[in-house]
């Protein structure tokens, strides 16, 4: 039973995220309102919502005739009124040794293709990320850039600010030259579909 009400208050939660914000299945969102278009996934985050790091999936992709070029001072994360700007790679290397395990536990789940069906006609580059496996043959960009078909695919991690099951957060993207280029969404932080029990 207290599954059940646990469920329908997440729904009503979900109901007054903003109205441009959709849930588009297993813990990913997407928003196209701004002139940067974001469909985001939390599920790793979700899976630990006490990780002292957390990981996000963003996809980013442009307005026809915008441009932006994006940096790590260019995406936030806003929790509780509070706004949260990413570590440095070195941060997160030294004080975090789960990236690798994020990186294949995400990659193992093969959603990219359920969230890129909200982003169709844009092409994503997979050779950079802002924070790049140890292993693997990505390599470490300081900036994305998205325009035309050109998307921008890349991991980015938080400090855990305090998370909290059902907490309501933003994520915001802005063009680091022009701060009127920008794109959010919100998410619910939410274990409806079970993902710690996976």
């Amino acid at each position: 039973m207290k599954k059940y009400w646990t469920i329908l208050l997440v729904l009503a939660i979900t109901l007054t995220l903003s109205a441009k914000t959709e849930y588009i299945g297993q813990n990913a969102y997407h928003n196209d309102e701004g002139q940067i278009n974001i469909a985001a996934d939390a599920v790793l985050v979700i899976r630990d919502l006490k990780s002292p790091y957390t990981p996000f999936y963003l996809f980013l992709g442009a307005d026809k005739d915008t441009k932006a070029d994006i940096d790590r001072d260019s995406i936030t994360l806003v929790h509780n009124g509070q706004e949260h700007k990413m570590p440095s790679l070195a941060e997160l290397r030294s004080n975090y040794n789960r990236d690798n395990r994020d990186l294949g536990s995400y990659e193992r789940m093969g959603k990219q293709a359920l969230i890129t069906s909200k982003l169709r006609g844009y092409e994503f580059q997979h050779t950079v990320d802002f924070f790049p496996g140890r292993t693997d043959s990505m390599i470490g960009t300081q900036e994305g850039s998205i325009s035309g078909n050109i998307g921008f695919y890349t991991r980015v991690y938080f400090k855990n600010p305090g998370f909290e099951e059902g907490d309501i957060i933003t994520i915001k993207v802005q063009d680091k030259n022009d701060p009127s280029i920008s794109g959010s969404l919100e998410m619910v932080l939410s274990d409806r579909w079970g993902e710690k029990e996976k």
